[in-house]
């Protein structure tokens, strides 16, 4: 999408669903604690923030938003991040086991008076 000559990208909220508490807090480990993120920054997928649901129905949860500059520069990115051998290596670890059970993906664009 274009607005007044500048691109203005694409954001993506992610939504990492627990079935417990404990096995979010795993999650989160994983995202902050290991490699996930350094994953991120490694293969182009820009995060521009993360936490984690205090309230609501997808509770508990891990959630975060990522920016790309259009959905093609998204996919070479996730398709990176999927390839990349730290994750395939993190993801099969035993201590992350089970820790989400729904994920969801939501696009947003910008409107012409957001900054970006």
């Amino acid at each position: 999408m274009e607005y007044a000559g500048k691109t203005r990208g694409l954001f993506e909220l992610r939504i990492y669903r627990s079935p417990n508490e404990e096995a979010n807090q795993r999650k989160i480990r994983m995202f902050n604690d290991d490699i996930e993120a350094r994953i991120f920054d490694d293969v182009g997928i820009n995060w521009v923030c993360f936490g984690e649901t205090l309230a609501g129905p997808k509770n508990p949860s891990l959630v975060y938003l990522t920016w790309y500059e259009n959905p093609e520069t998204r996919a070479a990115a996730w398709k990176k991040f999927g390839a990349d051998p730290r994750w395939q290596q993190l993801r099969k670890d035993p201590k992350y086991a089970r820790t989400a059970t729904d994920n969801t993906s939501q696009f947003l664009l910008p409107l012409p008076y957001s900054q970006f």
